[in-house]
């Protein structure tokens, strides 16, 4: 027989997508009876009981266990506590004690096995607890019903791995394999659960409505721990074995969306490329610009905020802007020294408007000067890469004019493009630093157009001989107001004309 093995790396977290996010069970009362149930043992385990271990069988006719090295046998069947006889896995993790049932059905005359999903046990078989998986309950498809049978159960305890929001929890992980169910896994100890693929074309064909491949079959598993921090687990299907590798968010790459990118010209990483950090909805992921290995750092390492709204390197400072998440809040402005591994919050100046609700949404760096978006807060700028910060009033005459609402910042030699709430400003610098002067562009809110900008760049031209020929500015706006419309705007400086495009 040809043996296939696939080696796959997966991410720790459950999806967005699951398929079942709060468990419905229901109790059942339990007390053993003596003796041996079958002379068939379809799995056996150790499973410790209260100052003793006990060897478990599951078998056809019940749960057989003894504590005396098989001098005497106790069993648990439908009698006196499981769902039903029939039972076809049995597995013990952190003193509870998980079995898979069936049970037969008469239907249209002929006599169907059917799935009854998930038991388990925390007090050694004395009372129980089903995992409904039907429609009734946890609704996962190819679990419950006829011929659907669970044939395997693993799992692990990782009492290593630190939950990037308390810094402290334990991730008790289960895995089941079924042959019309596939490989389904919890992280939460069977509270939710969600389906595993050896690759998207197994989740395409898995869910395109026909039999499953005999990849998308699995019959058997077993966790490997061995490995310090990174989770093996082998699984065996009628297409072959595979291996899927799961290691903890702080050694990988994590965020599901990226929104922000930055570069230091100036770390070495691995093999002397320089360090690249992609921040998104859950931390800073930092890895040199060849490409991999990352890790992902998060609010246990300083990070004020699970999102990351703004990010710049200068000189091996990572400054980040951040949202707390959980508080619906800004997280404020926090500085990194050692390539990312670790943070520090940084003090803003106390002025008006710059409070929970200010979010740092992007930077700008011209010569040794940094500047700073901060929203309804406004223009800052640095003149000791982060260190201290003061304010820049763009119309200092109406200090709440949306004007002064800085949302984006980009710079060309030393002009800043400032995006504000009231339009594009362009800030042409004095020598200083300060704004010798500035040209305004402002947007109208109705269906076809929007004033706050939320993104600015620009895009060179130059002729055959290499000499600028024309600039464009490119300009993301969002509505500042129910009247405004989503729109991109684009301005070429030859014809000194804005575009408003949008899908239509």
């Amino acid at each position: 027989m040809k043996v296939i093995l696939r080696i796959f790396l997966l991410l720790l977290i459950v999806p967005a997508v699951t398929e079942a996010e709060v468990a419905e069970s229901f109790e059942l009362e339990a007390e053993p009876t003596d003796g041996l149930a079958s002379n068939v043992a379809i799995d056996i385990i150790s499973h410790r009981l209260p100052g003793d271990s006990a060897v478990w069988f599951a078998t056809g006719k019940g749960l057989n266990f003894t504590s005396n090295a098989g001098q005497t046998w106790h069993i648990y069947d439908a009698s006196n506590g499981l769902a039903s006889d029939n039972l076809s896995a049995v597995f013990s993790i952190g003193g509870r004690l998980w079995i898979a049932s069936n049970h037969h059905e008469l239907i249209s005359g002929q006599l169907y096995l059917w799935s009854d999903g998930l038991s388990y046990s925390d007090d050694n078989g004395a009372s129980w607890e089903q995992i409904d998986f039907s429609p009734s309950g946890l609704d996962i498809p190819y679990l419950y019903g006829v011929d659907r049978w669970i044939f395997d159960i693993t799992g692990h305890i990782d009492t290593g791995f630190i939950n990037h929001t308390t810094g402290n929890q334990v991730t008790e992980w289960l895995f089941i394999t079924a042959k019309a169910g596939g490989l389904v896994a919890s992280q939460d100890g069977g509270l939710s659960w969600r389906r595993i693929y050896a690759s998207s074309a197994d989740s395409a064909q898995y869910h395109s409505g026909g039999a499953p491949s005999y990849r998308n079959r699995y019959f058997s598993c077993a966790a490997d721990t061995s490995h310090g921090d990174t989770l093996f687990l082998w699984t065996g299907t009628a297409g072959g074995v595979f291996q899927y590798v799961f290691i903890t968010p702080r050694e990988k790459y994590f965020s599901r969306q990226v929104n922000r990118i930055a570069f230091c010209d100036t770390c070495s990483g691995t093999a002397g490329s320089n360090i690249m950090f992609l921040a998104g909805n859950s931390g800073v992921t930092v890895g040199p610009l060849a490409g991999g290995p990352y890790k992902t750092r998060f609010e246990i390492d300083g990070l004020p905020g699970q999102s990351i709204t703004a990010l710049i390197d200068v000189g091996g400072r990572l400054l980040v802007g951040t949202v707390d998440t959980v508080l619906n809040q800004s997280g404020g402005l926090a500085l990194s020294t050692d390539m990312g591994d670790s943070y520090t919050p940084v003090s803003l100046p106390e002025v008006e408007g710059l409070g929970p609700d200010t979010v740092i949404s992007d930077f700008a760096l011209i010569d040794t000067r940094l500047y700073m978006a901060a929203q309804g807060a406004g223009l800052f700028v640095s003149t000791d890469t982060g260190a201290g910060w003061s304010r820049i009033l763009i119309d200092s005459n109406v200090v709440d004019s949306p004007v002064n609402a800085v949302n984006a910042l980009h710079n060309l030699a030393d002009t800043i493009y400032a995006g504000t709430d009231d339009g594009l400003v362009k800030l042409y610098l004095s020598v200083s630093g300060g704004i010798d002067s500035l040209s305004h562009y402002s947007f109208a809110e109705d269906d076809s157009s929007s004033a706050r900008i939320i993104r600015v760049r620009t895009q060179i031209f130059t002729d055959t001989l290499g000499q600028v020929d024309s600039t464009i500015i490119w300009t993301v706006h969002r509505p500042a107001s129910p009247e405004g419309e989503m729109i991109v705007g684009r301005h070429s400086d030859a014809t000194d004309i804005w575009q408003a495009l949008q899908v239509t």
